[in-house]
C-alpha cells in the first residue's frame, strides 16, 4: 500500500528524469514537456494512491507520457520540418524512394532478427528513451548489462549493414 508521503518520496525521486524524457518527446517545449510529466505523476496518484495500491514501476510513468506523447502528436498533425522535406523533394523519383524503403525494410528485418533481450534493450532506450537503470529494474539485471546488451544490438546492426553493403 502507498501513501502520501511515499508517493512525494517518489514524485521527488523521478521527477527530474522524467521531465527531461518529456522534453525530448516534446521537441524541446518546455511546456508541453511538464504537462506530460504532471500528467503521468497525476495517473499515478489516481490509480495507485488513491486506491490504495503500490506505486509503479518507473518504466510505467515513462510508458504513459511516451503515450501522452503520442496522442498529442498525433493531434497537432504538424507538417514534416523542412529540413525533412527538402531530403524528400531530392529523392523524388520511383528508384530512390524505393531503395530507401527498403533500406528501412531492412533495418527493421535486422531489429526483429535480434535477439530478444538485445532488441528489448535497445527499443528501450534508443526508441523509448528509456536509461539503462530503468530498463535494468525492468528486465532484472544489472545497468551495466542493459548498456552491453544495447552495445552488442547496435554492433550486430552494423555488422548486418556491412554485409548488406558488401553483398
Amino acid at each position: 500500500m502507498s501513501s502520501p508521503q511515499a508517493f512525494e518520496a517518489f514524485y521527488t525521486r523521478h521527477r527530474a528524469p522524467l521531465l527531461r524524457y518529456a522534453s525530448r518527446l516534446a521537441n524541446g517545449r518546455d511546456d508541453l514537456a511538464e504537462d506530460l510529466a504532471q500528467d503521468a505523476f497525476a495517473r499515478a496518484h489516481r490509480c495507485f494512491v488513491a486506491a490504495g495500491r503500490d506505486l509503479p514501476e518507473p518504466a510505467w510513468l515513462y510508458t504513459v507520457v511516451r503515450n501522452a506523447a503520442i496522442d498529442e502528436i498525433r493531434r497537432q498533425r504538424r507538417p514534416i520540418p523542412i529540413e525533412l522535406a527538402a531530403g524528400y523533394a531530392q529523392a523524388d523519383d520511383a528508384a530512390s524512394v524505393a531503395a530507401r524503403r527498403e533500406e528501412v525494410r531492412s533495418i527493421v528485418a535486422d531489429v526483429v532478427a535480434l535477439p530478444s533481450r538485445q532488441r528489448r534493450a535497445l527499443v528501450g532506450h534508443a526508441v523509448d528513451g528509456h536509461p539503462h537503470g530503468v530498463l535494468a529494474r525492468r528486465d532484472g539485471s544489472s545497468e551495466s548489462a542493459s548498456k552491453t546488451l544495447v552495445t552488442r544490438a547496435r554492433a550486430a546492426l552494423c555488422e548486418a549493414r556491412a554485409l548488406r553493403a558488401v553483398a
